[in-house]
């Protein structure tokens, strides 16, 4: 959370029935930034076979979404991501109406034994999140989409038993329609700078490096590299002391 500092000063963090100590974290945060409210999200969420619409992930993101007050900027981050603000700030000032949204660039980063492993998410090995987008609050909602025969077989690779049914979180218009659709008139999607390091396999569900995803060492990724990144970003250091931050034992 402290890496998105200064980019933004505000907002609300969302959680639910936390076993972690991760609550704790979040107060203490909280009541270091007053400007962050913490909600508490008052039922159970379940990724696989959940009971109810309220124990859905998409269910869960609406609660969460409805603190933000309407015509106000908002941009959803998770937290196995760790932020470089001064990129991400930078990257705000791409939009120019309020029908721009801003999709924010990331890489994915397994850590074994010391290496560094680049993994391969959607169509290649630099992707856009989806899913963590800057756009305005105006009659915004998520709802719910049932992965496809071959995303379901991905996520029961990732989650290591298979689900009858596997939500995820979604943005309320495919992704692919806006690309679609950009023009004056309508959403013009911008994409930042790579600005933030997904490190997946920390949380417990996707340990390690699951079977059947793609990876390239960090080396090769440096060598094959055909888009403009800050190399430092890239340094091995940098990578490992970022992935340090967590505290492993507690996740």
């Amino acid at each position: 959370m402290d890496s998105i500092l200064p980019a933004i000063q505000r907002g609300v963090i969302g959680y639910n029935d936390c076993d972690d100590g991760s609550e704790e974290i979040i107060l203490e945060f909280c009541k270091t930034y007053p400007s962050f409210i913490p909600v508490k999200y008052p039922h159970n969420v379940q990724i696989r076979n959940p009971k109810k619409e309220e124990n859905k992930i998409y269910y869960y993101s609406n609660y969460v979404l409805n603190f933000i007050p309407q015509e106000e900027w908002f941009i959803k981050l998770d937290m196995d991501h760790i932020y470089d603000a001064k990129k991400l700030y930078k990257s705000f000032y791409l939009l120019k109406k309020n029908t721009d949204i801003l999709t924010l660039s990331r890489i994915d980063f397994y850590i074994k034994g010391g290496k560094i492993y680049i993994s391969k998410s959607g169509r290649g090995y630099y992707n856009r999140a989806g899913d963590q987008t800057l756009r305005y609050n105006q009659d915004f909602k998520y709802y719910e989409r049932i992965l496809s025969p071959k995303l379901q077989k991905w996520q029961e690779q990732i989650l290591r038993d298979k689900p009858t049914q596997a939500q995820i979180e979604a943005l309320q218009d495919d992704y692919e329609s806006y690309e679609a659709k950009i023009d004056d008139s309508y959403s013009r999607v911008y994409r930042s700078e790579f600005c933030h390091y997904h490190f997946p396999g920390i949380k417990k569900r996707r340990e390690g490096i699951p079977e059947g995803v793609y990876t390239l060492s960090l080396q090769y990724f440096q060598d094959e590299l055909d888009v403009e990144i800050d190399p430092k970003m890239l340094e091995k250091e940098t990578i490992l002391s970022l992935y340090s931050r967590f505290d492993l034992e507690r996740i």
